[in-house]
C-alpha cells in the first residue's frame, strides 16, 4: 500500500498495528469518540542509481582531459589519493593510461561509489 503524507512524501509500506482509546460512550454503551494510534512500517526497496545507464548511485563528474593530465594526476584532483586511477581508467575502458588525448572527457566515479 502506498501512504501519502501531505502531499509531499509518500512511501510503500503496511499498517503494522492499530490501538485505540475510547474516550466518550453513549448511555447504551456505544464508542463515539477516541483516539487512535497507528503504527507504520515502511518496506524497504533497493536504492535506485541516479544514472540510469551507468546504475551509480551517485552522479558522476566528467572530467576533460587537458594537456598533460594522466590519471593519476586526475584522480588526485578528483580523490586526493592518485593511486585511484584504476578506476577511473576502468570507468572508461582506457586500455593505455598513458595515451589520453587532450580535450576528450572521462567519467569520474563519486568516491562512495567505488568498491574496495
Amino acid at each position: 500500500m502506498v501512504f501519502h503524507w501531505g502531499g509531499l512524501s509518500s512511501f510503500t509500506g503496511y499498517i503494522h498495528s492499530v490501538t485505540v482509546k475510547y474516550t466518550l460512550f453513549t448511555p447504551g454503551g456505544l464508542p463515539i469518540r477516541g483516539t487512535a494510534t497507528v503504527n507504520l512500517e515502511e518496506i524497504s526497496k533497493e536504492e535506485q542509481g541516479q544514472n540510469p545507464t551507468s546504475g551509480a548511485l551517485s552522479a558522476q563528474r566528467v572530467h576533460t582531459v587537458l594537456s598533460g593530465d594522466t590519471l593519476a594526476s586526475i584522480a588526485w584532483h578528483e580523490y586526493g589519493d592518485p593511486t585511484m586511477w584504476r578506476e577511473i581508467a576502468a570507468a572508461n575502458q582506457v586500455d593505455n593510461p598513458m595515451r589520453l588525448r587532450a580535450g576528450s572527457s572521462l567519467l569520474v566515479p563519486a568516491a562512495e561509489d567505488l568498491h574496495g
